[in-house]
């Protein structure tokens, strides 16, 4: 969902620097109001997956290594 979200801000943040008037407006806005914050959202994005990731690998490892000490899900 949120791919949706992503693809609409970077459409009309890229559309609005389009029509700004000089070269150095467009780029400026371009840098600044569509490319940091996409590279960021997709940072945070990666992180999070990463982290769930190797906490989901945690988890495993440690039920492998102590099979009889399971955590009861309440």
């Amino acid at each position: 969902m949120w791919h949706i979200v992503a693809i609409g801000y970077i459409f009309v943040t890229f559309m609005f620097s389009i029509a700004q008037g000089s070269i150095a407006r467009i780029l400026i806005y371009l840098v600044f109001w569509t490319i940091l914050p996409t590279l960021f959202a997709f940072w945070v994005a990666i992180t999070r997956r990463r982290n769930k990731l190797m906490k989901q690998q945690e988890l495993l490892e440690h039920q492998q290594k102590y099979p009889s000490t399971q955590p009861e899900n309440k």
